[in-house]
């Protein structure tokens, strides 16, 4: 499904107030704006979720080029998204979380048609340093993810993150196809390092910031 830029709020509203209880009841909304280049990156990537689901709609908004929508829907932030049906907002994101944004449009429109290796194989990769964990890094929900969090911090290593508790499919998958039975999992270049001990152990030894992939180091 391609992205449709909305020209008018005629045709948003046709969009998102369209009664339809198949397969495209959801309507994904992309607010964004040319001036923000974390907005324009996170928009490629919104293209290609879109390109990769058919049961949804996508469509994209200039935020300040219409501004009375913005205000209707408290856009203080590009980018930000809003999930729409039939009209009414069941769920939003804001700011440019590329992880974020991939794990939000999974949970309320799952992708079909790859096998499920094939998708775990993608979702390693999502960033040089993936972190599979329950909950987020603002709000982790265990203590083994809360504490490898903190590790990746004191070792200054950027990360994404996917949140296991919102995907039943990839938290029982991802534990035959890395052949590692607990999480947090942790990655690098879309290769398994471990879990917290294993994580811990290569800190304590100041090797965790030597393995991780420079692009991931700040």
């Amino acid at each position: 499904m391609s992205v449709t830029s909305i020209e008018s709020i005629e045709q948003f509203e046709r969009i998102i107030n369209y009664k339809n209880n198949e397969e495209k009841a959801i309507v994904i909304a992309n607010f964004w704006a040319t001036w923000s280049e974390p907005s324009v990156q996170l928009s490629q990537l919104f293209a290609q979720l879109a390109s990769q689901r058919s049961n949804a709609t996508f469509i994209q908004i200039q935020a300040d080029l219409f501004e009375e929508l913005s205000e209707r829907f408290n856009i203080s932030a590009v980018p930000t998204y809003l999930f729409f049906k039939v009209g009414r907002v069941e769920d939003r994101l804001e700011g440019a979380n590329p992880t974020a944004l991939s794990n939000k449009i999974n949970l309320h429109v799952p992708f079909q048609g790859e096998d499920l290796n094939t998708r775990l194989t993608k979702l390693v990769n999502i960033a040089p340093v993936v972190l599979f964990m329950k909950g987020s890094p603002e709000r982790p929900q265990c203590g083994f993810s809360s504490k490898m969090i903190d590790l990746l911090n004191k070792n200054k290593i950027k990360f994404g993150h996917f949140n296991i508790l919102g995907d039943q499919e990839v938290r029982e998958g991802l534990k035959k196809f890395s052949n590692w039975p607990t999480y947090p999992q942790l990655y690098f270049a879309g290769s398994l390092i471990g879990g917290l001990d294993v994580a811990k152990e290569l800190s304590e030894q100041n090797e965790l910031r030597q393995l991780a992939p420079s692009e991931a180091l700040f």
